[in-house]
């Protein structure tokens, strides 16, 4: 019984880890000083707006509507990696152990990877909305900003966050646990 409680808990954190940042944005100019952003994973599911600060003209630009909010778009890929969580917390559901437990399994397995290449995605998106948003800043300003518009620049100030990591950690400790019950629970051949 009380591994037919594990797997949907595990999901379940998961699912409560999406309120911890997944994405973030970290960037410093000399001239037009420093902006944070962090979205959350219910952030990449509903294309919402990050938690943000910034010590610059920047948000008065985003707020005047000269410049955009950058954004992750993942909203499908985001919605996916939800889908592959409810159908492993599903997975209690079915009667027979091992079945039970390779769905289990299963399910983590794609909700990780999933979720990398969610993750992936709302990196590089991030990069070419910070990209566009420094081409109408500079337009709008006159400032240089040939340094922001670098990979190098762009691939230190976009990062992973604490909450990706904690979702990833839980999801391979469930695969591997129900793979390997699952494993360990198949028959002795006669």
């Amino acid at each position: 019984m009380l591994s037919r409680l594990l797997s949907p808990a595990g999901f379940t954190l998961v699912v409560l880890l999406f309120l911890l940042p997944f994405v973030g944005v970290s960037c410093s100019t000399g001239e037009l000083g420093s902006m944070e952003a962090e979205y959350t994973g219910f952030d990449l599911i509903t294309n919402g707006d990050p938690t943000f600060e910034t010590t610059s003209p920047i948000a008065d630009m985003v707020a005047s509507d000269q410049a955009e909010m950058p954004t992750t778009g993942v909203v499908v890929p985001a919605v996916f990696v939800l889908l592959a969580l409810i159908a492993g917390a599903a997975s209690a559901l079915v009667r027979r152990p091992r079945t039970r437990l390779l769905a289990a399994g299963a399910a983590a397995a794609l909700a990780a990877l999933l979720l990398a290449l969610t993750q992936l995605f709302a990196e590089s998106n991030l990069a070419s909305s910070i990209t566009d948003n420094a081409e109408v800043i500079s337009q709008s300003t006159g400032s240089n900003l040939a340094g922001v518009l670098s990979e190098d620049y762009l691939g230190d100030a976009i990062g992973s966050r604490i909450g990706l990591w904690f979702c990833l950690g839980v999801l391979v400790v469930v695969a591997a646990g129900n793979l390997v019950a699952a494993a360990r629970s198949r028959a002795p051949a006669p």
